[in-house]
């Protein structure tokens, strides 16, 4: 028996992807500019359950956007960034270029604070969609 089990996990392993290029190339017909609108709803209804209402929809539609653009570019996107990150990539600050860095050093607050990369979204995906199935 021990055996056996040694074999399925060598069997798993082998066909879980290795590299996140490997992992992304799995999601090329679930996260489609097609599916956009789902996946918006999806994370927008995460959002608002679990962060709140304020900026629930454009959270959800940005995370949406970063999966898609993962999947094309086959790398994890980020999706949260502080003050200062966004400002060095040509972000207007505006009233709040004035604060101090300290302050600057935090997540924007129209960043999600609950799922931090594209990589973390898909497995909020899975989840939600288990949940979905399992409940209907």
């Amino acid at each position: 028996m021990d055996n056996f089990k040694e074999y399925l996990n060598d069997v798993v392993q082998t066909l879980l992807p290795k590299t996140d290029e490997e992992e992304l190339k799995l999601y090329d017909k679930t996260f489609t500019d097609g599916s956009f609108e789902v996946l918006a709803d999806i994370f927008s209804a995460y959002f608002d359950k679990f962060e709140g209402y304020a900026f629930s929809t454009d959270k959800g539609r940005a995370t949406a956007r970063a999966l898609i653009k993962a999947v094309k570019q086959l790398k994890h996107i980020p999706l949260q960034y502080t003050y200062i990150e966004f400002k060095d990539k040509g972000g207007d600050l505006g009233g709040l270029a004035s604060y101090p860095n300290e302050k600057l050093e935090k997540i924007c607050f129209w960043c999600p604070s609950t799922i931090a990369t594209t990589k973390d979204a898909i497995e909020i995906y899975y989840k939600c969609i288990t949940a979905i199935k399992k409940i209907t």
